[in-house]
Formats: C-alpha cells, structure tokens, sequence
C-alpha cells in the first residue's frame, strides 16, 4: 500500500495542476481566453427583469394557415403606406368617400407595427445574449467538474470509499468512461471497414439466400491460335 506521504504529494500535484490553469477547451490563444474572461464578467440578467410572455393559448397552426401574411421583403412598402394614410388624416375620406379606411385605424396599426418588431428584435437579442452566455457557463461547469473528478479518482486509489461519498461525481465517471469506450468502439469499426474497403476495392454483392451451392467458376475458354 502506499505511503500516506506519497500519497499527499501525488494529491497535491493534481489540486495544483486544476488551481494554476483552467482545462484546456478548443484553444488556448490569447483571443479565446480575452473572450472568455469578458464574457464571464457579463452576468445574467435578474430573471424578475424580464417580463413574461401574457399568458394566451398559442395560435393554432391551422389558423395560422388561413391567416393573412406579409413577406419580410415587402414590410417596408405596408408601413409607408400606413404611414401615407396618417399623414393624409381627413384628406383620405374627402378623397376616397365614405368607404375610406380610417386615417386613425391606420396609426394604431403602424404603432403596433413598430412595437411588435421592436419587441421581436429585442427578445432575439435577449435569446442571442443567454445563447452565448450559456455556452460559456457549460464551458466553465464542464471543465470544473472534469478537474474534480480528476482529484477524486486519485484520491481514489488511496480511499475506495470516497465513491460512496460522492456518487454523483461518480456517476459522470462512469458516463464518461463508457462515452469513451462508445467512440473508440465507433472508431475502430470505422477504421476495419475503410480498411476492408481499401483491401477488396468495390464492395462485392452479396450472396442470395438458397440452400443450392453456389457452383464453382466456368473455366476460362481456351485461347484461339491464328494460322
């Protein structure tokens, strides 16, 4: 067995290997660890500052369907015309008679208008935003806890019965190791059949099922000799 001072010095080495230096991701470069340190400093934004969606049933998709559209390459073209319709005010019923449309309908149509996209494109901001910082928050919890699942492996072979005390560290070893195993199985087969592949050239067609045996080759014609 080893020695309890062996096994502190061995200890120690993995603690300060996970202390002085973060786990390396996809890069180590200076840019990717700028980015990074910056998107740690940007917090989540309060969760009671974001306001929640009013609660209606969503529009079923049949609905939808029978719903009027507007293509995004003519949005620009409908507001103007909304736009117009306001501008023109009273002028539009001199102009149009009775049937006019509503130069006031019209300008709480274009405000909904602005409000609605305003508010789309600040939500696909938002989203873009926790995308992001999500990524970034994996990348920290993953590295974390691949470090100490590091230091309880190795403290492992000194104490068995740390697995008891933290089955949940020890449940991502145990998923890690047969994600592990999973690839280099996947690998390995691939690698026999591209060898398999390179060796027989074009694959050969495979046999049909029949209990007859499969007859031996025709010999080869005898060749013909000019006179």
């Amino acid at each position: 067995m080893a020695s309890k001072g062996k096994k502190n010095d061995q200890s120690k080495k993995v603690v300060a290997k996970t202390e002085a230096a973060p786990r390396k991701a996809s890069s180590e470069e200076p840019a990717f660890l700028d980015v990074m340190a910056k998107w740690r400093k940007a917090k989540p934004i309060e969760l009671q500052s974001i306001p929640k969606a009013p609660a209606l049933e969503p529009i079923p998709g049949e609905m939808k369907k029978a719903m009027l559209k507007l293509a995004e390459t003519r949005r620009a073209e409908h507001r103007n015309a909304l736009l117009e319709i306001v501008q023109k005010g009273e002028q539009v019923k001199a102009d149009l008679g009775k049937h006019a449309p509503s130069y006031k309908r019209a300008g709480e149509l274009l405000q909904e208008m602005d409000a609605v996209r305003a508010g789309k494109t600040r939500v696909a901001s938002l989203d873009k935003f926790f995308n992001d910082r999500e990524d970034v928050s994996n990348h920290d919890v993953t590295g974390f806890l691949l470090d100490a699942k590091d230091v309880l492996l190795a403290e492992l072979k000194y104490d068995s019965g740390l697995a008891d005390e933290y089955p949940e560290l020890m449940a991502l070893v145990t998923q890690n190791r047969q994600a592990m195993a999973s690839g280099k199985a996947r690998a390995k087969a691939e690698r026999s059949a591209q060898q398999k592949a390179a060796a027989g050239g074009e694959s050969e067609a495979p046999a049909m099922d029949s209990d007859e045996p499969t007859p031996p080759p025709a010999p080869a014609a005898p060749s013909k000799k000019k006179k």
